[in-house]
């Protein structure tokens, strides 16, 4: 690494995390980013300054996953609550929200244009939508486990 990285300046508990709590770190490298979940909200940081620059609270329940966009201009996360949902990275709102029956465990955006948002639930069902409508597109089910 050409340098280290920066501490965040804040304790565990000053930033909403409590002790047992899951955290799914995720970085975004070419934009200079971090993600971060923790219980029902996700938080993207600033890896040079150590701020929190966008919190994306919305979930009811615990968040299972989160990503970047290819382009970095999304964020992607799932929960417990049974849905997945889109969020902007610039203003850290809701852009899009697609749902199961059971908890959402899983969802990938699609590579290179990421144009679709493929999910994957509790209820052993997957699903494929359109991120710009949030049409369903195809249902995928008979998984066994």
């Amino acid at each position: 690494c050409e340098r280290s990285l920066p501490s965040f300046g804040m304790s565990a508990a000053a930033a909403g995390i409590e002790d047992g709590d899951r955290i799914t770190v995720i970085m975004q490298t070419s934009s200079r980013l971090v993600l971060t979940a923790t219980q029902d909200v996700a938080q993207i940081w600033s890896v040079e300054s150590g701020t929190l620059l966008q919190g994306l609270a919305g979930h009811s329940a615990e968040i299972h996953s989160a990503e970047f966009s290819s382009d970095g201009q999304r964020v992607l996360t799932t929960s417990d609550d049974a849905t997945a949902k889109i969020w902007c990275v610039e203003t850290g709102k809701c852009m899009q929200s697609f749902g199961h029956a059971h908890y959402i465990n899983s969802a990938v955006f699609s590579p290179g244009d990421g144009q679709f948002v493929l999910t994957a639930s509790g209820d052993k069902v997957a699903r494929l939508f359109c991120c710009s409508t949030g049409e369903r597109l195809e249902t995928f089910q008979g998984h066994t486990a």
